[in-house]
């Protein structure tokens, strides 16, 4: 008789594995850590034999490229935070803002995602992301060609805002591309740095607090403008590094797969070899008994 789906439920509940080395979950949260292996969300990450080590090569090696280009291309977003102190001539902000594009670019695209053929909710917010940032790298670009353009200090003020959130909504995407390559490393980092913002609200409150309660300066609210905008860089170059860092650390992870896929084809071919060669003496044996 066929199990009910309550009782089958149960008996997965029961039978929760870790993702990486199989060990028995039972009683543990999902997210937690494998006491075996230590693998962060164990519960709910891809098994190795579904990691990208065990891709094929033309997959790997797209993977590795891109890994690239995100790392080099995030250099482009560090330089977006840093403009909201600085002004940079036109010529170094055209290409930063075309990097910032790219680094998206790829970092949303399907061949950096191990459910790469399934569709739904990711498949529109991979296009969302895709037009916002063109739309924030477009306003850098306008005011620094355009520099007496009208409302110009809100126009770069919007577009820099646009370029990090959608840079750091970017970021989901990579988070599954480390998952995939089961580097914790880079997963943590990704997962953590939007946390750097907090540094921002907090630089923010301060700023706004002390200006309310008559602590700084007179000079209104005016004066108070570069002290609000050395609290927003100060977050956003911390997000910048770390998930410049967690870019280098997935890069690694992929060049590492590639050499682990030739090892693991390596150890594949001679355990080929050995099965052959026990089944011919399998069946020299078994000719010499019958003769």
């Amino acid at each position: 008789m066929p199990a009910s789906p309550e009782v089958r439920r149960s008996n997965e509940s029961r039978s929760a594995k870790c993702g990486r080395c199989g060990y028995d979950l039972t009683g543990l949260a999902k997210r937690s850590r494998c006491p075996e292996c230590g693998a962060r969300d164990a519960g709910g990450r891809v098994r190795d034999a579904d990691s990208l080590a065990r891709s094929s090569y033309s997959t790997i090696v797209g993977v590795i490229w891109r890994a690239g280009v995100i790392a080099i291309a995030q250099i482009g977003f560090l330089v977006v935070a840093i403009s909201i102190i600085r002004t940079f001539p036109v010529w170094f902000v055209i290409p930063a803002a075309a990097a910032t594009v790219v680094g998206v670019w790829f970092r949303t695209s399907r061949e950096m995602d191990p459910e790469r053929d399934s569709g739904g909710p990711f498949r529109r917010i991979r296009l969302v992301v895709r037009i916002v940032i063109l739309l924030g790298a477009a306003g850098l670009v306008v005011v620094a060609l355009l520099p007496g353009v009208p409302g110009r200090a809100m126009i770069e003020a919007g577009s820099i805002t646009v370029v990090l959130v959608t840079g750091v909504v970017a970021t989901v995407f990579g988070r599954r591309t480390a998952w995939w390559l089961q580097d914790d490393l880079a997963q943590g980092n990704l997962e953590a740095a939007p946390w750097a913002f907090l540094l921002t609200i907090g630089g923010v409150v301060l700023v706004l607090g002390s200006h309310f309660a008559g602590l700084l300066p007179p000079g209104g609210i005016a004066a108070t403008g570069p002290k609000l905008a050395l609290a927003a860089f100060i977050g956003a170059i911390g997000w910048g590094a770390i998930v410049l860092f967690a870019d280098v650390l997935v890069f690694a992870s992929s060049v590492r797969s590639l050499l682990h896929r030739a090892h693991h084809e390596d150890l594949e071919a001679r355990r080929d070899a050995r099965l052959a060669e026990a089944e011919k003496d399998f069946d020299e044996h078994v000719r010499r008994m019958d003769g």
